[in-house]
């Protein structure tokens, strides 16, 4: 080669033949051309192939539902009525309707040519009118005069030609008249058949719109929803629904759609559609459906053997096929189906939102799925996988307390994160001061309530003590602990003594029966009504009587019971207002029958007054952070101990520390939380799976996991279950700062900022342990259900709050907050006293306000004033409806039937509320023993104004607000 080109210099330029070179040159020319075509068109528009099948499989499933549309049609009917519009027809065909046809069409046009007759006379008028005017403005008379003859001639021509136009139209109309009974039948007859056949053509239309759709990318366009990276706002493209077609359709779920991804892209169903009857065929398909499908599926081959029956043979081959088909049938499930929360998309349009803003991705994208979805180098926002979508709810909502019921996962991570006190050390967005609100009890006092034995205990291994406690273990050793427990006994507050009091002997029987009843298991757990669950609601508020009867004395407990307060002035446990021999008595049962199931160790304390033993244990609860939960004193000035962690989900991997921790471990790790159907997320760039989820998930199980020789952990251990550990993970993964323009906030209104602070505070009081507000709590119910034997416990449990803000006069409610006091006598359970702060009522009144989007307001209520017009109906109502027989007034000799005393109800009920309750006491409080008298709005009383029962049920509340007044009869 190089001899010819050492040959091809000694020829002179315009000598040498360049065509080999321009032929060679053109043929790459030609094939990276046709590359780069193939490229474009094929490698990198995945979406058209998406696109096509997609129809295909739209096609199947509407051409399923054709087939039952036309089995489920009226054949009779269709053919009766079909036969009628046939005959229909020949009559208005027959030689009848065909000579009124004739005639009307003779006379349609007689009144065509008279018309167009007129039409020309009408302009010879026109000229000889314009003539006329024209020569009689120049004084020709005569002639002016002879032109206006003319036009007068043509006038009457114009007049006769519209007579006989009308004369003929009218036959027309006459005859139509005729016609029109045959053809008002038919039309009948045709919107009958339509009508019937109706389902069959609507589905044989869109099937025919699916199999003539255009392949076309689909894409919106949110104007100003980004940031540039100079802060400038730009557009947002969305183009997700170019393959996610079927989001909105209900076509795309449930057991055909599957049945019909098995036949498209199953080799297991193909082969069984291949090779078995039908029978055989749906029994396999049913069985592979399962399996495939269902994420808590039984299904096993031995299923698959008995559907197979005499092909049992061939179950190994489909087995394997159906396993290896999986993954894929899956992923086209979730790329065709429908979104599984279509009520939230009726508030989050992704016409309006798109998709990628909640799921993450890159929107733009369409060369391929890793791409779409965001997993290439350098790309900050790669698809949320399973529940880590719920996380972008606190984007654009982040003073939610909650985002139940469409975010459940990543609202119970929210709560882990503030009832296991993980505010105590990091600060974060929206959580409480750590410094007011305290998970762990007070230890101000603590040296008057437990013996440093049972403290020394309880902070080696709390679990060992409380099987389901909060509290973390430290992983203290005996040093350790005991230098704690030495400060936590010097710093104690020496000077508060148990009262000493003439407590009366306690009955522990009795005390057992005033737990279940006055309302103790609505925020403790007991033996009888135990929980599994450590997320403060219901009776897992508040620590589990496990183990209490060790903890502390009998003196000490009756006393806590008597005044909580008196010890700890800023705790949560309520005042249940109980006399000495009810405190006496449950005291008597705690202590008796929650002892403890084993023996403390007896350990030897170093000093329990020295020193430099204490100074240990200060140093000790400085460097772990107690303090974040519990009061001490000493530390009442003391910021977080440990990192905010407020940005903590835009961590990338490389800003996480690994320490010595083994790469295999990691997958492991990821296996085990995918075969609990809890599957963590996946990040962009992780290597052996070290990511973000993993390093987060493996964190949280075990704090301490990372720790090396060089960096020490002092993370504790909650003892998180693999479910626990996940919804945090979910929680965390949220926290995540971004630019959101301001219209897609969540708005910060007055309304909604009582409707956070209320759904916290109530949460945090456990008022939901027995109320059920918002459709949320009420838990005590089922445990009332079982201590009163009773089918329905709602009468016999404390009432539904969602329309107490509508419901209660607002002074009313402040002094019942302040100061409670029985309104429905029958109920066993109490209202406890809770010694609430001013601020706290307020946030508790406007909550109830605003769940009725109300304000708050002072009205004067006494100063309502009945109408004098109703007066008299409203008394002979009250009588006829009995009211006094369920809501009896004064002394009260049987509570069995009982409902609100009324002689309250004045100073306790809105006027406009009581008009409310009345039209449909049901619709506002389903399960209530108040029946309703004006059912559909019609009065059983037509006697008594006139049966309006508008007016009944004015007069009826009139009644209601004067009933009580004094010098204000009823």
């Amino acid at each position: 080669m190089f001899g010819w080109i050492k040959k091809r210099r000694n020829i002179p330029v315009e000598d040498r033949s360049y065509s080999g070179v321009y032929a060679f040159w053109s043929g790459v020319l030609f094939l990276t051309t046709l590359l780069a075509v193939w490229n474009e068109v094929s490698t990198r528009r995945p979406w058209k192939e998406y696109q096509h099948d997609f129809y295909e499989v739209q096609t199947r499933l509407l051409q399923h539902r054709l087939a039952d549309a036309n089995q489920n049609l009226d054949k009779a009917d269709i053919t009766q009525v079909s036969k009628d519009l046939a005959a229909a027809r020949t009559k208005l065909t027959g030689a009848e309707a065909r000579k009124y046809l004739d005639q009307i069409d003779d006379y349609k046009r007689k009144v065509i040519d008279f018309t167009q007759q007129r039409g020309f006379e009408k302009s010879r008028s026109d000229a000889e009118n314009y003539l006329y005017e024209h020569n009689k403005r120049n004084g020709d008379t005569a002639a002016a005069r002879e032109y206006r003859e003319d036009r007068d001639n043509y006038d009457k021509k114009m007049e006769a030609d519209q007579t006989q136009a009308d004369l003929y139209q009218s036959k027309v109309d006459s005859l139509g008249g005729l016609l029109k009974p045959m053809y008002d039948t038919m039309k009948q007859l045709q919107a009958e058949h339509d009508s019937l056949t109706a389902p069959v053509l609507t589905l044989k239309s869109k099937i025919e719109g699916a199999q003539n759709s255009n392949i076309e990318i689909k894409q919106i366009i949110i104007k100003g929803f980004d940031k540039s990276v100079w802060g400038m706002a730009e557009d947002r493209i969305d183009r997700c629904q170019t393959c996610h077609m079927g989001w909105n359709d209900s076509l795309f779920m449930g057991d055909d759609f599957e049945k019909t991804l098995m036949e498209k892209y199953s080799g297991a169903a193909q082969y069984a559609k291949d090779n078995y009857n039908a029978q055989t065929t749906n029994a396999v398909l049913t069985v592979l459906q399962s399996k495939m499908f269902d994420p808590n599926s039984t299904a096993s081959k031995n299923d698959l053997i008995a559907a197979l029956g005499k092909h049992k043979d061939d179950a190994d081959k489909i087995w394997e096929k159906a396993v290896k088909d999986k993954p894929s049938l899956l992923s086209y499930k979730k790329m065709y189906g429908t979104h599984p929360q279509l009520d939230l998309l009726k508030k989050h349009n992704p016409e309006t939102f798109g998709c990628a803003t909640c799921h993450g991705g890159e929107g733009m994208a369409l060369s391929s799925v890793e791409e779409a979805h965001g997993f290439e180098e350098h790309w900050d926002s790669p698809l949320l996988a399973g529940k880590y979508a719920e996380g972008a709810c606190a984007t654009c909502h982040a003073n939610r307390y909650d985002f139940a019921p469409y975010a459940q996962t990543v609202s119970t991570g929210k709560k882990e994160f503030l009832d296991f006190g993980c505010y105590g050390c990091h600060d974060n967005i929206d959580v409480p001061d750590f410094k007011v609100m305290k998970q762990g009890p007070s230890l101000l006092r603590v040296g008057a309530k437990l013996s440093p034995n049972w403290m020394f205990n309880w902070i080696k291994n709390p679990k060992a003590i409380n099987s389901i406690t909060r509290m973390p273990n430290f992983k203290l050793n005996d040093d350790e602990a005991d230098a704690i427990v030495t400060y936590l006994v010097q710093s104690s507050d020496s000077a508060y003594t148990v009262p000493v009091s003439s407590m009366p002997a306690g009955d522990a029987t009795r005390g057992k029966d005033l737990v279940n009843r006055l309302g103790c298991i609505g925020c403790h757990s007991t033996k009888e009504y135990s929980t599994t669950s450590r997320v403060k609601e219901g009776n897992a508020f508040a620590p589990s009587l496990e183990n209490v009867g060790s903890k502390v004395t009998v003196q000490w407990l009756y006393q806590w019971l008597k005044n909580p307060k008196q010890y700890n002035p800023t705790t949560r446990m309520p005042n249940l207002r109980l006399s000495d021999q009810e405190a006496a008595d449950i005291a008597a049962h705690i202590i008796q029958d929650y002892k403890g199931n084993s023996e403390l160790t007896n350990h030897n304390f170093a000093g329990l007054a020295a020193t430099d033993v204490a100074q240990k244990g200060y140093s000790l609860i400085k460097g772990y952070g107690c303090y974040g939960c519990h009061n001490i004193k000493g530390f009442e000035q003391m910021n977080k101990v440990s990192v905010p962690l407020d940005e903590f989900g835009n961590k990338i991997v490389q800003q996480l520390y690994w320490g010595t921790v083994p790469e295999d471990m990691m997958v492991h790790v990821t296996e085990h939380f995918d075969s609990i159907g809890l599957p963590l997320g996946k990040s962009v760039g992780a290597h052996n799976d070290e990511d973000w989820y993993t390093w987060t998930i493996m964190k949280v199980l075990n704090p301490r996991i990372y720790q090396s020789d060089e960096i020490a952990q002092k993370m504790p251990d909650f003892s998180m279950s693999d479910s626990e550990a996940y919804a945090l993970n979910v929680y965390l993964h949220s926290l995540r700062k971004q630019f959101i323009p301001e219209r897609f906030q969540d708005p910060k209104t007055t309304n909604q900022f009582a409707l956070d602070t209320g759904r916290f505070y109530v949460r945090w009081r456990n008022c939901i342990g027995c109320h059920k507000i918002e459709d949320v709590g009420g838990s005590v119910q089922d445990r009332i259900k079982l201590v009163e034997n009773v089918p329905d416990p709602q009468p016999l449990s404390p009432p539904l709050l969602t329309p107490e803000g509508a419901r209660v006069q607002e002074v009313w409610l402040n002094n019942f907050l302040r100061a409670p006091s029985p309104i429905r006598p029958w109920l066993h359970i109490r209202m406890p006293t809770f010694g609430l702060a001013d601020s706290d009522i307020a946030t508790v009144q406007r909550y109830f306000l605003a769940i009725n989007k109300q304000s708050f307001e002072l009205r004067d209520y006494a100063s309502f004033m009945p109408d004098p017009t109703l007066t008299a109906a409203g008394n002979q109502l009250f009588e006829k409806f009995q009211c006094i027989k369920c809501h009896q007034m004064g002394k009260v000799e049987d509570i069995s039937n009982l409902a609100p005393n009324l002689q309250m109800a004045s100073q306790r009920l809105k006027p406009e509320w009581i008009q409310l309750w009345l039209h449909d006491p049901n619709a506002i409080m389903p399960g209530t023993r108040m029946p309703s008298f004006f059912p559909g709005g019609v009065s059983p009383a037509p006697d008594i104004l006139g049966g309006d029962s508008e007016k009944q049920i004015r007069a009826i509340r009139d009644v209601v607000m004067t009933l009580g007044r004094k010098g204000k009869p009823a």
